[in-house]
């Protein structure tokens, strides 16, 4: 799709919707479809309200947050289907901009990437894993519930209202609040958390253990909002096995976009909660001061890309996928 016109704000939003209704049935199960949206202050908020909040916006909000949007709009992977759009109101998730010494937060909004859904794990081995996505980076936070009234939480993001709130609905007790990391965006709502629930204890890799309570290292400071999380409870060091309800988890340590990311992978049920390791046609960022890319690329190829195809891979951020998937398409890390 091409749009002559970035002004012509209807015929823009017309070519966004032909691309998703008329041509979906003609995307295959593995294309990757990345819309990328290149914006203009002209457009009015009223025109695109219901298109900003469709099934395939919320599916898509990660690409800027993976700082990989200029590499993506010049390249053409395998079977990777490109279209330029434009969009911009005030709701857009926050991004960093400086002005003099002084950071500031800023609107924008991120480039989409398309996916289909992940194919589902088997109900009879599987937990169920509930997704809230929350807060101005739209960060992925999980429950993760084997239905007898345990559960995990996974991550806790700004505004974890809602997921507490969900908690309490079902009766269920949180046994453990699990960290894949701990950047700004993941542990925000986690004295929220805790104080909902005092006595789940916070689990977080050893290598992390300084960032729950150090703005510079969980990059809070960076973003003008320097905040501090409670402690750990327990420290990981990758390679143990957490039990929750009748499931086995291993503990995966998957560094790279932080230095003490995990994965937590279940196998009996296929389902690899994987943080901001790997995305939905993308891979977390390694430009952070604690980053370390090429530590990143061994994580994906030596933890992750090891698993069998069909596991569904649940990340930070964006839909979900499959490890097969990621092997076959990710225009980043691909699979040997």
């Amino acid at each position: 799709m091409t749009c002559g016109d970035v002004h012509n704000v209807a015929g823009l939003e017309c070519a966004l919707f032909t691309i998703k209704e008329e041509r979906a049935g003609a995307i295959e199960d593995d294309d990757l479809v990345f819309i990328v949206m290149t914006v203009t202050g002209r457009y009015a908020g009223g025109v695109h309200d219901d298109f900003a909040h469709c099934e395939v916006w919320r599916a898509v909000r990660l690409a800027d947050h993976d700082g990989h949007a200029a590499l993506l709009g010049a390249s053409r992977g395998d079977r990777l289907v490109l279209g330029v759009g434009e969009i911009t109101d005030q709701r857009h998730r926050s991004s960093m901009t400086s002005a003099g010494d002084t950071p500031v937060m800023t609107q924008r909004r991120p480039t989409a990437v398309i996916l289909p859904s992940a194919a589902m794990p088997d109900p009879s081995t599987a937990a169920l894993i509930e997704g809230f996505c929350l807060g101005p980076f739209a960060t992925n936070c999980y429950l993760v519930r084997p239905g007898d009234g345990s559960c995990w939480i996974v991550d806790a993001s700004f505004e974890p209202q809602a997921m507490i709130r969900r908690v309490q609905e079902l009766g269920d007790t949180p046994s453990a609040i699990i960290l894949t990391h701990a950047h700004a965006d993941h542990i925000a709502g986690l004295a929220e958390v805790k104080a909902a629930f005092p006595e789940a204890p916070i689990l977080i890799h050893e290598a992390e253990a300084s960032f729950l309570t150090n703005p510079v290292l969980n990059l809070s400071a960076g973003y003008g909002e320097p905040m501090t999380a409670p402690e750990a409870d327990r420290l990981l060091k990758g390679g143990e096995t957490l039990e929750l309800g009748d499931s086995s988890w291993k503990v995966l340590h998957t560094p790279g976009h932080s230095p003490g990311g995990i994965t937590l992978y279940c196998e009996a049920a296929k389902q690899a909660m994987v943080g901001d390791t790997l995305f939905a046609g993308s891979i977390g960022r390694y430009d952070f001061p604690t980053s370390d890319g090429p530590t990143l690329f061994k994580s994906i190829q030596e933890q992750l890309y090891v698993l069998p195809d069909e596991v569904t891979a649940y990340p930070g951020h964006g839909p979900t996928t499959t490890i097969g998937r990621e092997k076959r398409t990710n225009p980043f890390v691909r699979g040997a």
